[in-house]
This record gives structure tokens, C-alpha cells and sequence, in this order.
């Protein structure tokens, strides 16, 4: 039997376990998921690694990949975006977020920048702040700690999210990450998720490169952007495209 390979961005990872079994009826091939940081996973491809897709968290390391020959073709296929997760305690639940953020008392932990796009859609956040409130923003990028998703990190345990891990292991106050994640935090009591206001909100747009000729490997594509595909997405937090 065949063997499909999937490498896949760590945000991904729910909703494309869910979606195995559907890409598994529609190519009856054995398909394997392979969850990581997307700026981790494109440097194994361009090192000569060759799954059938690449699924990033965002289009550039796709598309850098389609610009080198590595990539035959590129498609968007989801977004998501980014929110706040904070310690659940009134100095940083009540005031507006904005001025939690500009706060120098609060640890803000990111993923790493250039091996993650997490940390790359923080710097994002981060320029945000600056326009609204300039030399703040700056402020915060310089006191903001990469502290997961690079190759230097350690990588998270076993069945943590790197929010409630940060925070419940008391590494930081507060931490930007992905809204896909909020179902999952709601568990943690002691955490809160605040999402961004209009000003500063950012949008990751997902995207996927299809590496392999295989018929299969398109098959495996199309399931991905099937409104099946796009459902499942949807139910794990996901936004359209």
C-alpha cells in the first residue's frame, strides 16, 4: 500500500487528525502526519526531505518552496488568528488589552520567530501596538522571550499547548498565540483568552504546497480543500477562506 506523508504546522494538529480517516477512504493509501514548526518542517524539505504536503501556517514557506523548484503548486486553504492568553486575574483580564500589553510588569512569552510563523504573526501584533502607541511596541518586542517553537527550544511535553504550558509552569503572564486554540484553553479555569481588538488584529493565512506527482497526493490535496475538508476545519476552529 501506498504511504502518503503529510508534514503539518503544530496548530494543524487536531483538525488533521480528524480529518485522517476522510483522506485515508479517498486514496485508499495509508496517510501519515508528520506536526511541527512550519519553518522547522520547510528546512527539512529544503535539506531534501519530500512529504506529499507541506501544511504551513502561513503562504511564504510554501511559496519560498514553489520559488526554489522544491513546491509544484501552492493553495490556500485556511486561516485563523491570533488572540492573547493570559493569566485569569484581574490585572490582566479587566484593563483594555492594549494597555496590558504596553504593561512592562507583565513576562510575554512568543514562539520563535522565522522557525515559526506563530512567532512571526507576534511581531506582527507587536508593529500593531507600535502604530497605536508608539515606543511601546517596540518596548514590548524587545521584552518578549522566544521561548517555544525554534530549533534551540525545548519542545513542549507531551500533550500541552504552549499557552498553558508557559503560563501554568510559570515561564510567563501572558502569550499571543492562535484562536484555534480557545475550545482547548477554556478547560484551564485559570487561564483567560482575550481576543484582539479591530486595531490590532492579525490573520494567519494558511497555506499548502503539494510536492509529490503522485495522483494520490492530489487526491489527499483535494480532500483538504473538499467541503468536507473545510468543515472539519471550520469545527476546530479554523476560518474559511
Amino acid at each position: 500500500m501506498t504511504e502518503l506523508t503529510i508534514y503539518a504546522a503544530g496548530s494543524l494538529r487536531h483538525a488533521f487528525n480528524a480529518l485522517l480517516p476522510l483522506a485515508r477512504r479517498a486514496t485508499g493509501c495509508a496517510v501519515k502526519v508528520e506536526f511541527g514548526p512550519a519553518g522547522l518542517l520547510r528546512r527539512r524539505i529544503e535539506l531534501g526531505e519530500r512529504p506529499a504536503l507541506f501544511a504551513s501556517a502561513n503562504l511564504d514557506h510554501p511559496r519560498y518552496l514553489q520559488n526554489v523548484g522544491l513546491v509544484r503548486e501552492v493553495y490556500p486553504f485556511a486561516t485563523n488568528r491570533l488572540c492573547v492568553t493570559v493569566r485569569n486575574t484581574p490585572e490582566l483580564t479587566e484593563p483594555p488589552l492594549l494597555e496590558v500589553l504596553c504593561d512592562p510588569r507583565w513576562r510575554v512569552a512568543t514562539s520563535t520567530p522565522g522557525d515559526d510563523p506563530g512567532g512571526d504573526y507576534a511581531l506582527q501584533l507587536f508593529d500593531r501596538v507600535e502604530q497605536q502607541r508608539p515606543g511601546k511596541g517596540a518596548a514590548l518586542a524587545q521584552r518578549a522571550r522566544a521561548l517555544v517553537g525554534g530549533a534551540r527550544c525545548q519542545p513542549l511535553p507531551p500533550g500541552r499547548m504552549a499557552a498553558e504550558y508557559l503560563l501554568n509552569e510559570g515561564l510567563a503572564d501572558l502569550f499571543p498565540g492562535y484562536a484555534s486554540h480557545v475550545a482547548a484553553l477554556s478547560a484551564f479555569t485559570n487561564l483567560a483568552v482575550r481576543m484582539l481588538p479591530p486595531a490590532l488584529t492579525v490573520t494567519a493565512r494558511y497555506g499548502c504546497g503539494l510536492l509529490s506527482g503522485h495522483p494520490d497526493a492530489r487526491a489527499l490535496l483535494q480532500v483538504i480543500l473538499s467541503a468536507e475538508g473545510q468543515t472539519c476545519l471550520r469545527a476546530h476552529g479554523f476560518g474559511g477562506l
